[in-house]
């Protein structure tokens, strides 16, 4: 070998060098380029004379110089702050949603609680109940606001998701091939350094929407998972797509039923977004119930300026009548009074309650019984509709009934109930003459007032010298026993069932009969005209 071509090895071997600080140069701001640097190695020398002779230099490789477990973990990283990124995006949304402020939920709730107020200590100004319709109205417009504003953030973000899926599979499906032209490569002996700078770039994009995982044995073998490891991305592999449900946004391989569970990446950011904004509206629809049954509950057993009814119906739909009643309700009893237009006479009915055996078809027949009430549930709506008789009209206030709910009575006189019940629970009391004579004139004429159930001895009254028949005689609690002229015998005995709380089953409020706020869905609600 000339000395000649020892210069010329040199060279050649700079000049490979010098095209590889060219290419890092011009390659120094392309995404996922790793810098590549040239590995010289001497020739192998000659023997002459005895000795032993360089012969020059030769490149022996090009090393791209990479640290796996470094861009590992900022693979690992990217994913991670990818996701951080995201649900920080949606929360500040919905922070501005719900903000707090004037004309907020939390500034109406407060203006309507002043209102309820300003109204519970002067009952009888008209200006004042108006006030908190109005309150109440205005409440509501801002909750339907809110919940929609949430809603439609919600389908934005599900958009955002298939956009993203796309794109996922975008690189799935340029990262496939290119993993086998880099198998290719490397079994021809070459290093295709460029070629896995290119896998990497995309690796990187694809990290900033999923979780990525490296399983590296060798260069060649790498194999590259996503989402938890169930997407594969190789040729062939199952693309991924979103399925969407009823506002509930999901994962699945294309061709299977599998789910697919991001643990990072964009993707995961916002899925869990959109679970946490389907969350809050849960919450949000819990927090009006609570508010609203109160109201409703007041309002169905409660009498408007007219008066009592003549029909209503149901505000939320139930899907089948043979379907058990509503969760939440207790077992008891609630209170139907119908009244005669003609005489005035209330009659009241309790109807039985027990939320583990009954079905809402239980519960409307039971209505359907009470003479001059049509209970109709329509299964086309799921509604129920109240409907009275002629010459009738009904309510659900529990006001006491002018006869007593039972009499054994072998004496003339008679028994009325008048006045109002002011007492705290629902009772039945037993009213019993002790003594024997004439209303107003014997004396005495003692009646004992008795709660039903225990025997417990409430109050005696006299119903001899002194009282004016026909006018009332306080049994406590408001309400009144009116005797007409005539005779009493010991052991006449009426019961009386006074109602301090028309419905404490919470029946009317759960279907919305005769509600202060209608509206059967989130989004939906207002306050009954």
């Amino acid at each position: 070998m000339s000395y000649l071509d020892i210069g010329l090895s040199g060279i050649r071997a700079n000049q490979v060098a010098l095209r590889m600080i060219g290419h890092n140069i011009a390659n120094a701001g392309t995404e996922g380029y790793h810098r590549q640097d040239v590995r010289l190695a001497d020739r192998l020398p000659v023997t002459l004379q005895g000795l032993s002779l360089g012969t020059g230099v030769d490149v022996a490789r090009i090393e791209r110089l990479v640290q796996q477990t470094v861009e590992s973990a900022l693979t690992s990283n990217t994913s991670v702050a990818s996701r951080v990124d995201a649900q920080r995006s949606a929360w500040r949304s919905i922070e501005t949603i719900l903000l707090p402020g004037e004309g907020s939920l939390e500034a109406t709730a407060a203006d309507l609680f002043d209102a309820i107020a300003q109204l519970a200590s002067q009952p009888g100004e008209r200006s004042l109940s108006d006030q908190v319709v109005q309150s109440a109205s205005r409440l509501t417009a801002e909750f339907n606001r809110s919940w929609q504003a949430l809603d439609d953030f919600a389908s934005g973000l599900i958009a955002e998701v298939e956009t993203a899926v796309s794109e996922v599979n975008r690189l799935a499906g340029e990262l496939a091939p290119l993993r086998d032209e880099i198998r290719q490569e490397l079994a021809l002996g070459r290093q295709p350094n460029d070629l896995l700078d290119r896998r990497d770039a995309l690796v990187s994009q694809l990290a900033r929407l999923v979780d990525v995982d490296r399983q590296t044995g060798n260069a060649a073998g790498t194999v590259l998972t996503a989402a938890g490891g169930t997407f594969i991305i190789a040729p062939g592999a199952e693309p991924l797509t979103a399925v969407c449900v009823e506002g509930e946004i999901s994962l699945r391989l294309s061709d299977s039923d599998q789910s697919v569970n991001p643990r990072a990446g964009k993707l995961a950011g916002i899925l869990a977004s959109v679970a946490d904004i389907r969350q809050l509206q849960t919450d949000l629809a819990d927090w009006f119930d609570a508010l609203r049954q109160p109201f409703d509950q007041i309002q169905a057993t409660g009498l408007s300026g007219s008066g009592p009814l003549t029909s209503t119906r149901s505000v939320h739909s139930v899907a089948s009548d043979a379907l058990p009643i509503a969760g939440g309700l207790v077992a008891g009893e609630f209170y139907v009074t119908v009244t005669n237009l003609a005489t005035q006479q209330r009659t009241t009915q309790a109807i039985a309650i027990d939320p583990n055996v009954d079905k809402l078809g239980d519960i409307v027949s039971r209505l359907d019984a009470v003479p001059g009430l049509n209970a109709v549930w329509d299964a086309a709506t799921g509604h129920l509709s109240l409907f009275a008789a002629d010459g009738v009209k009904f309510d659900f206030a529990g006001r006491l009934d002018q006869e007593p709910l039972t009499a054994g009575s072998a004496g003339t006189a008679t028994a009325t109930i008048g006045g109002q019940y002011t007492g705290g629970v629902n009772t039945l009391w037993r009213v019993t003459a002790i003594d024997a004579g004439e209303t107003g004139v014997s004396s005495p004429l003692k009646l004992e007032v008795r709660e039903a159930a225990s025997g417990t001895l409430l109050r005696t009254v006299d119903a001899g010298v002194g009282y004016e028949a026909g006018t009332g005689i306080d049994l406590g609690d408001g309400v009144l026993l009116q005797l007409t002229p005539g005779t009493l015998l010991a052991g006449d005995e009426w019961t009386i069932r006074p109602v301090a709380e028309p419905d404490p089953t919470g029946f009317l409020a759960s279907l919305g009969i005769s509600s202060f706020f209608v509206g059967d869905a989130p989004g939906a609600y207002a306050v009954r005209d």
